[in-house]
């Protein structure tokens, strides 16, 4: 980007035209794989929380803090590859894939906050068998498919091979 800059008060030629249009394809490029990798990566650390969650005793859960600690973690991860000092809807809005994910797991958390509930209280009234409990505590926290999530991985590690094998070819290194 800062060669663009550059470049840019020379643009009246077509070689440095070409040349700036190129390194933005090559820019774009990278910001969308950036992009794909980072939702990702969000979407296998919300998969190993909810992995956490089944630990939990459905009885003995504390729900609210459970969903508030799940909720920090979230935030904290996000973070970690977004600047601080923009917004979770700044993020959304600018990152085309990880704004849809973060957009699936605040869902995701919202769901299972009052499917938890839900689950809780009719523990408590219906008083139903554990074997039941059980079964509707793991339906709870199963959303989330880790095949899915390594399959568009797989297929976002073959499309940087690609980028990378054609840049080699095309530059020579």
């Amino acid at each position: 980007m800062d060669n663009n800059q550059l470049l840019k008060n020379d643009a009246n030629s077509k070689e440095m035209t070409d040349i700036i249009n190129k390194n933005n394809k090559i820019i774009y490029f990278l910001i969308d794989l950036h992009d794909q990798y980072v939702a990702t990566s969000i979407e296998m650390f919300f998969s190993w929380k909810i992995y956490f969650l089944r630990k939990e005793d459905i009885k003995t859960i504390k729900i609210k803090e459970t969903i508030e600690k799940l909720q920090k973690d979230m935030n904290e991860y996000i973070y970690k590859y977004h600047p601080k000092d923009i917004t979770l809807n700044q993020i959304i809005e600018s990152y085309k894939k990880t704004g849809q994910v973060i957009n699936e797991i605040m869902d995701d958390i919202n769901n299972i906050k009052i499917k938890l509930i839900m689950l809780q209280n009719k523990i408590v009234i219906s008083n139903i068998s554990p074997i039941e409990i059980e079964r509707e505590f793991n339906l709870i926290t199963s959303d989330k498919d880790f095949n899915k999530i390594t399959i568009n991985l797989d297929d976002l590690n073959n499309e940087y091979d690609r980028f990378i094998s054609e840049y080699e070819v095309t530059y020579g290194l």
